[in-house]
């Protein structure tokens, strides 16, 4: 009991009320428990919590579990539009050119057919939004890459006048 009451003295001593730890400034003790000193600290958003002293001032606690949800979801967020269908159809186009476990890698990578749009923000940039959900990503030239100056919304109609005509021989071989 006596080795207990003099970490408590202690712990008390170091005083940290009003100093600020990163996102989370130190109010008042509040107990002792298991030989750690548990604070109740305000974050810069308005919440309140309670957590150890001695895990705030080392740093590994910097802020409430509210600001540190909100700083991860910036940090993996890239552009917020992957629920978007044109972002499928980018993904779908991009996958077929350079991913070799697609089942049409042969008929879009494996020919020579390149995508060459930096990113999605690069190709939502380039071509915009689909103004009509019935359109859907056409190669001017069918020969060419995935390229600014070689792509556009289109109907299905226009887009299979623009296919390579069939090999019936070589399909029934294959």
């Amino acid at each position: 009991m006596y080795y207990h009451a003099q970490m408590v003295d202690r712990q008390r001593a170091r005083d940290i009320a009003g100093q600020r730890f990163a996102s989370l400034l130190a109010v008042r003790f509040v107990e002792t428990r298991k030989r750690h000193a548990y604070w109740l600290f305000h974050c810069d958003c308005g919440t309140t919590l309670i957590t150890s002293k001695s895990n705030v001032v080392r740093g590994v606690i910097r802020q409430c579990s509210i600001c540190g949800h909100k700083q991860q979801a910036r940090a993996v967020t890239k552009h917020g539009m992957s629920y978007r269908p044109e972002y499928q159809i980018y993904a779908a186009a991009k996958d077929r050119c350079e991913n070799p476990n697609n089942p049409r890698f042969a008929q879009y990578g494996g020919r020579g057919i390149r995508f060459e749009f930096r990113d999605f923000p690069h190709f939502i940039a380039v071509l915009g939004f689909r103004p009509d959900p019935k359109l859907t990503l056409n190669r001017i030239d069918n020969d060419g890459p995935y390229a600014p100056a070689n792509c556009e919304w289109t109907d299905w109609e226009h887009q299979f006048q623009n296919r390579r005509p069939w090999n019936w021989k070589k399909m029934r071989h294959a």
